[in-house]
């Protein structure tokens, strides 16, 4: 090879040997460069899979947390209820996110009105 690195002799012309040795230096570099392809396919592919698995997941999950506050919410007594700041009608709103629980909206009027006579 000449100091450029071609198969090509410094007369012009490839040897046998020089092109076999050519072709075998694309062949691998041509390998390597499909393995890395495909492994970067397969990323992608496992990302495209794991994503919405990991999202539905996530869902099932926070449906699943909600449901067991309704359960444990609706097995408490009215005094208790309302003790938290809440009636029997709004558990519902409160654990699905419709609605805050009394206590929670007095605490942030109780914040705001503060904020305002401090300053």
């Amino acid at each position: 090879m000449n100091t450029l690195g071609s198969p090509i002799g410094t007369d012009g012309h490839v040897t046998p040997e020089q092109r076999a040795e050519y072709m075998a230096r694309a062949q691998r570099l041509r390998a390597q460069a499909m393995r890395g392809a495909f492994a970067d396919l397969v990323r992608l592919m496992a990302r495209l899979v794991t994503w919405p698995v990991g999202r539905l997941a996530a869902k099932l999950a926070g449906w699943r947390q909600r449901e067991r506050d309704f359960e444990a919410l609706s097995a408490m007594d009215d005094a208790t209820l309302s003790d938290l700041g809440m009636s029997r009608g709004e558990i519902y709103d409160v654990v699905y996110g419709h609605k805050a629980p009394r206590w929670a909206a007095s605490n942030d009027e109780g914040t705001a009105s503060a904020g305002r006579s401090a300053a």
